[in-house]
């Protein structure tokens, strides 16, 4: 097979930008720093090479690109290379290179769909969480609450038994007391009388002692 006549001008510029089905980053690593194409025959044919836009208007499966994956539009516009005089081991290789590696923007919206979704789901799966969350918060809460209130119930009982036992311990001293202060005065109380009398019977004792040396002088 003869070869098409734009590929013997290896060497010339490029003569128009390679169609969007195709992507030369993919193909060559000199976008990414690494300085040599992976594909060198590759990346020959597709920048010495501008497929005529008639052979992919007259394609039949332009139709199905739309909404749908585009990589097997993209092997069928591949293929259609050979017709622009590319060898079929070449038009193969590109193909399967294209298959197999060629990102496009309804895988990219499909992942993005899915990414969505996924998102979607973990957002779903947080509130769910959060609100479990805020259930056992409260459960929490409300034990928490009924602790206190058996908590302030033992320390009122508690206080009023401690009132009752100091009321009564107060009660038992004043009327130990009361008793004791009794009992003193009614042992003072004879003493008291013993005394008058003591005191008595001395004023006598000592006037008759008095009179008796009164007596004595004048004698």
């Amino acid at each position: 097979m003869t070869p098409h006549p734009q590929v013997r001008q290896s060497g010339a510029t490029p003569r128009a930008p390679i169609p969007n089905d195709f992507s030369l980053p993919l193909l060559s690593q000199e976008t990414r720093g690494l300085g040599r194409p992976r594909f060198p025959s590759l990346c020959f044919f597709l920048t010495a090479v501008s497929v005529p836009p008639s052979l992919l208007r007259r394609s039949p499966f332009i139709p199905i690109m739309e909404g749908q994956s585009r990589r097997p539009a993209m092997t069928i516009h591949a293929f259609r290379l050979e017709e622009a005089g590319f060898t079929r081991s070449q038009v193969e290789a590109l193909a399967e290179f294209m298959e197999g590696q060629a990102a496009t923007k309804a895988d990219l919206e499909g992942m993005e769909h899915r990414l969505e979704t996924k998102i979607t789901g973990v957002r779903g799966d947080l509130d769910a969480v959060e609100h479990r969350l805020e259930s056992k918060i409260n459960g929490v809460r409300g034990d928490l609450d009924a602790v206190e209130h058996r908590l302030e119930t033992k320390i009122n009982g508690v206080k009023t038994d401690l009132e009752a036992k100091i009321n009564g311990v107060k009660t038992d001293l004043e009327t130990k007391i009361a008793e004791a202060k009794a009992e003193l005065k009614a042992e003072i109380a004879p003493l008291k009388t013993e005394t008058v009398v003591v005191r008595w019977i001395l004023g006598v004792v000592l006037t008759l002692q008095v009179a008796t040396f009164i007596k004595l002088m004048v004698a």
